[in-house]
């Protein structure tokens, strides 16, 4: 499943590509590619995150996201998954 959506984020606006998928051991994991408003070529950061659900792990591509975002963006994409799962994810 694809969510795409604009995340205001320490004062400036970030459009966030995400991918999620269930794997075989009903584990939640994500793709995430991050860019700037207006400049949707050029990717800010690419990460996965393993496990989203529970104990998470990262994979980064691109870019150098701290500690914060990551638990941030994790706390957004849950957000995202919440209002959509009753229809999408089960």
């Amino acid at each position: 499943m694809n969510i795409l959506f604009t995340w205001k984020y320490r004062k400036e606006f970030l459009h966030v590509d995400c991918t999620v998928t269930k794997d075989e051991l009903n584990t939640y994991n994500t793709s995430i590619k991050v860019c700037e408003e207006g400049k949707q070529d050029e990717f800010l950061y690419h990460f996965d995150i393993i496990n989203l659900l529970g104990k998470q792990e990262y994979k980064i591509y691109q870019g150098i996201p701290d500690a914060e975002m990551l638990k941030d963006i994790s706390d957004v994409i849950l957000e995202q998954i919440d209002i959509i799962r009753p229809c999408h994810l089960n």
